[in-house]
């Protein structure tokens, strides 16, 4: 009952564009913010009661691709990092939301494609990479664990 509540109120805090806002500065993104939200759903509903209040955040990602899913994965700077970890949380979230909120909403097997190769793209520059800078400690552990469970799904 206390999960359902607190998964009631991020579908209170939802912003009218289909997404979650982030309040903590510039370091989490409002895509990252949603691709949370979106784990706190797959973790806590195991009713699966919330996979229609869900679709238009679904619809809103799926029609804004091109905004969230950064053109290659970069740890070059702190911006890029950023971004290439809002968007791997955003395709692991979205790859296992299909599955878990099977009939809800359908995302296109194409997108599903570019999801996994954006995923299959940040692992290969993980492992290719000779250096980790500091910033992206936290980052490449997050970006592994998410495509792990993107995968495993």
């Amino acid at each position: 009952k206390k999960m359902n509540l607190a998964l009631n109120s991020l579908l209170w805090r939802l912003h009218p564009d289909g997404h979650w806002r982030s309040g903590a500065g510039k370091w989490v993104s409002d895509w990252e913010s949603t691709a949370l939200c979106l784990e706190a759903f797959l973790s806590a509903d195991s009713d699966r009661q919330f996979g229609s209040a869900l679709a238009p955040v679904i619809e809103n990602l799926m029609g804004n691709l091109d905004a969230w899913m950064a053109t290659a994965p970069s740890f070059e700077e702190e911006g890029a990092s950023n971004a290439t970890l809002a968007s791997a949380l955003l395709c692991s979230v979205l790859i296992r939301c299909e599955k878990y909120y099977d009939g809800y909403f359908d995302i296109d097997q194409n997108s599903l494609l570019l999801m996994h190769d954006y995923l299959y793209n940040c692992l290969s520059s993980i492992t290719g990479s000779t250096h980790a800078d500091l910033r992206q400690f936290c980052t490449i552990p997050q970006i592994a664990a998410y495509s792990a469970l993107a995968v495993a799904s």
